[in-house]
């Protein structure tokens, strides 16, 4: 909430006592689900540093990836924060073995520009600046932070790269958001799903389908319990109807001019 986003940017103590046990208690439910999950994604500087591998350790015990957004890295000294995301993947799930990539946020949004040296006389400066495509159990994806998804180099350095893009946001600009999502899922060609903080909501699975009532897989907005969804992407579908040269005539929607599927997920 608000009031823990402040006690990080100020480097004070943990406000909401609840905090880690509302944490564990998520992540135990989406542990005993009665659906097999690969991946978990958490939005945009949910997890404390200190506990966030704990969690990733946990859920890579039964097998469980994870991407989620950390809280910013602050170097008190440089008076510099880095909005990191983290994508935790299982390599070898007989041992328990894992591998943890970072990628940080380019650009902060005006809005948390100017908070953060409001509060703290904090700049928004990125350690980790390549943006990742990680081929992992052949799933294909990557991951961008909030505002850079609406850098349009983001998008086509994308475009037919990949099976599914993971953003996560702390956003309240649900409207402009809406209309980037919903382009990013046509003109990248691939399933997009945003993780938004639940105060402001519209966590969504879009998807480049044809009929416009099934491009949204799946969507939550509100209420008061910490809640998940559960969704499976037919990413082996998307990859056959994009190894045609031409759009066939369904199920998704014709891809881009210039659109060309990478070699690594065309179908042989």
């Amino acid at each position: 909430n608000d009031e823990s986003f402040d006690s990080v940017v100020r480097c004070l103590l943990e406000p909401d006592i609840s905090r880690y046990d509302r944490l564990t208690k998520l992540i135990n439910r989406i542990i005993n689900d009665e659906k097999h999950i690969d991946y978990v994604v958490i939005h945009e500087l949910a997890l404390p540093r200190h506990y966030y591998i704990q969690i990733a350790q946990k859920l890579g015990f039964v097998g469980i990836n994870l991407i989620a957004g950390l809280e910013y890295k602050i170097n008190e000294n440089e008076k510099t924060a880095d909005n990191q995301m983290v994508f935790v993947l299982n390599v070898d799930n007989q041992s328990g073995g894992s591998i943890a990539l970072y990628q940080s946020k380019i650009t902060g949004a005006i809005h948390e520009i100017s908070e953060i040296k409001n509060k703290s006389n904090l700049s928004v400066v990125p350690k980790f600046k390549e943006k990742l495509i990680i081929r992992h159990n052949d799933f294909v994806f990557s991951g961008l932070i909030c505002n850079d998804l609406s850098d349009i180099n983001n998008r086509s350095y994308l475009r037919g790269e990949i099976d599914a893009l993971f953003v996560l946001a702390w956003n309240q600009d649900l409207e402009t958001y809406q209309h980037l999502l919903k382009s990013a899922t046509l003109d990248i060609h691939c399933f997009v799903t945003l993780c938004n903080n639940k105060k402001y909501g519209d966590t969504r699975i879009r998807a480049p389908y044809k009929d416009e009532w099934k491009r949204d897989m799946q969507k939550i907005h509100g209420g008061k319990l910490d809640n998940f969804m559960v969704t499976e992407l037919p990413i082996y579908e998307l990859r056959d109807f994009q190894t045609n040269n031409i759009s066939p005539s369904k199920s998704f929607k014709p891809f881009p001019t210039g659109f060309e599927i990478s070699l690594n997920r065309r179908i042989k």
